[in-house]
């Protein structure tokens, strides 16, 4: 039995080994003995593996192995969550865009039921009632292809979570909020810091590097200082030959060195070649993780501004139905450009939620790249 000792680089040796020897050549007849020998070794080398380090060589590659792997699920997690996210977002925007179709849905109903009225009493044209049956019959067309996506998209999710559940429940979020992020200069350091993207290059660096270090190693003189002692015992009868007592002891010193060492100075130079390509694909990625955090951010800052002016469109849109509305009330307008300016209206607020859903993925894209979505551990 033998095991290495990594803190030190050495080796401790036990050995037991019994034997048995017959000869019937002798002219004295037949000789037989029993021979029993038990045996303890160490051995300390001075130069090459010294403190144990091509003993642990390729516990610590594989190590590396291990953490890159880690990122790695880590990095395939955070990808899933930010699929499972924009799909949640887009079931948010339908819920919103439902709640709008239903408003329309209810005043193009209501305003039908008043023109009905009013053609009764004989103060509008038939055709105005024709007119507030097809804006009636408009809006529910689009509630009803709303609805229908609405389902589908819970049915999607409600399958890729695995949560039955679901088909219970509706969104619940706030698609209209805005959230306050650092400048770009910040963001661009935090990434560089905790992007895991590039924690992996350099996982793999030090993986490298740990690789040519053993190959230094292997490049050493071997200066090996040896110990060993053991115990003896021989005898014609088996009994007494398990006596051991007869000590031996030896102590060797042994120097080698190969020479020339071609092939590990090759494999070296190829370690050199795969560092150095590693880091101009580090810088590459750098660069490009770089320039999307860039391009997020000022897009996520323009749609905030974007944002300001779909509600002010919103604002402007509802005064314009007011006036609208109020002009036909008093025979002074058409009907034709109620509907217009109520369709005009819910346009614009389709067009607030579709920004501001618009306005969330992209934050979602940004937290996902500098690995805030799913931090892990």
């Amino acid at each position: 039995m033998q095991k290495s000792i990594w803190a030190t680089g050495g080796s401790v040796g036990l050995s037991v080994s019994s034997g048995y020897s017959r000869s019937d050549l002798l002219p004295s007849g037949t000789s037989e003995a029993y021979t029993h020998v038990v045996g303890l070794s160490y051995t300390q080398p001075l130069l090459q593996n010294l403190g144990g380090k091509l003993d642990r060589l390729k516990y610590e590659l594989s190590d590396y192995t291990v953490s890159f792997t880690e990122v790695q699920v880590l990095e395939n997690q955070e990808a899933f969550i930010l699929d499972l996210a924009m799909s949640f977002l887009g079931w948010v925007q339908i819920h919103e865009e439902i709640k709008i179709a239903e408003e329309r849905y209810n005043l193009a109903k209501e305003q039908l039921e008043q023109v009905q009225k009013r053609h009764s009493a004989n103060l509008v044209d038939k055709v105005d009632v024709l007119r507030g049956q097809d804006a009636l019959r408009t809006a529910e067309q689009g509630l009803l292809q709303l609805n229908s996506l609405w389902r589908a998209k819970q049915a999607e999710l409600a399958v890729i979570t695995q949560t039955a559940e679901l088909y219970k429940k509706s969104p619940v979020f706030d698609l209209y909020k805005l959230e306050e992020l650092p400048g770009i200069e910040e963001s661009v350091v935090g990434l560089k810091k905790q992007s895991r993207l590039l924690q992996t290059f350099d996982i793999l660096k030090e993986q490298l590097v740990c690789s040519r270090d053993g190959l230094t190693e292997q490049k050493r003189p071997q200066l090996n200082l040896s110990f060993s002692g053991s115990l003896n015992g021989s005898d014609e009868e088996i009994g007494k030959s398990l006596e051991i007592s007869k000590p031996d002891a030896s102590l060797l010193l042994e120097f080698s060195t190969p020479l020339g060492n071609r092939g590990i100075k090759a494999s070296i130079e190829k370690v050199d070649l795969q560092i150095d390509k590693l880091q101009e694909e580090k810088r590459d990625i750098e660069i490009t993780l770089e320039a999307n955090l860039r391009n997020l951010l000022i897009r996520i800052v323009d749609m905030e501004n974007i944002l300001k002016l779909n509600q002010a469109q919103i604002e402007s849109a509802g005064e314009k139905t007011s006036e609208e509305l109020k002009m036909y009330n008093q025979g002074r307008g058409q009907l034709t450009f109620v509907i217009q300016s109520r369709d005009n209206e819910q346009n614009a607020r389709l067009g607030y939620a579709g920004n501001a859903a618009l306005y969330h993925t992209l934050l979602l894209q940004y937290h996902a790249l500098i690995d805030e979505l799913f931090p892990g551990k």
